[in-house]
């Protein structure tokens, strides 16, 4: 029914404001970025934020995408499973970057032209069992089997619930205190439903000193979505 349909909406909602919200930071994509590739870019790092206002991915709102260093990284946050055609969506999302800049333009030239490099990155943070790490290639969907293959995209996939304790988040202090928010709703929701339970998660969090800053700013902007 209608009343189903509009819960599900709002449920997606308060979910797609807060990873893009907290995130769409400089110093705090650094502070990720670092804790996925394993790298130490210092904070003061120059980063060009380039995520895509438009919709591509369709149910999926907190994607983040930026340049730094001659890197182009995609990032997507996502609440529902794990999606096996999330390879072909992030090369199409790369593709747009590259004619966003431009580049199109310019692949007559008899230059080589130099581009970003792209990587690719799930943070998986739904409800079903996912393994800790996985890896999703473009090639699997290939209807033709061949030993050698002519286009290529591999997402790294991560299950950043809190629950399943990934060594991201010792390495992340944001993302971890942002999984332990999303696990404290989750628990709560099963008792006292969606309302009550971000409510009650967004008070316990700021009094217990996690994700403060951010609560403080958007804690209201986050209840209200589901009120």
């Amino acid at each position: 029914d209608n009343r189903g349909s509009d819960m599900q909406q709002i449920k997606r909602s308060y979910k797609d404001g807060v990873f893009r919200q907290l995130f769409n930071d400089k110093e705090k994509l650094i502070e990720l970025y670092n804790a996925l590739s394993g790298r130490s870019y210092s904070k003061d790092t120059e980063i060009e934020i380039v995520t895509l206002e438009d919709a591509l991915f369709g149910d999926i709102k907190n994607d983040l995408s930026f340049i730094m260093d001659n890197r182009f990284i995609v990032m997507i946050e996502h609440q529902a499973t794990v999606n096996p055609n999330m390879p072909l969506r992030m090369l199409s999302y790369a593709a747009r970057e590259y004619e966003r800049r431009g580049l199109t333009k310019k692949v007559y030239s008899r230059r080589r032209i130099e581009i970003p490099t792209p990587e690719l990155y799930m943070l998986y943070n739904g409800a079903e069992d996912q393994p800790i790490m996985q890896e999703l290639k473009l090639s699997d969907a290939y209807i033709a089997k061949c030993g050698k293959i002519s286009l290529e995209a591999r997402v790294k996939v991560i299950n950043v619930n809190y629950d399943k304790g990934a060594d991201i988040l010792k390495r992340c202090k944001t993302l971890n205190e942002y999984s332990m928010f999303i696990h404290m709703i989750r628990e709560k929701q099963q008792e006292k439903g969606l309302q009550k339970a971000v409510e009650e998660s967004v008070r316990e969090c700021m009094r217990k000193g996690i994700l403060t800053e951010f609560l403080e700013r958007n804690g209201g902007d986050i209840v209200s979505l589901v009120r």
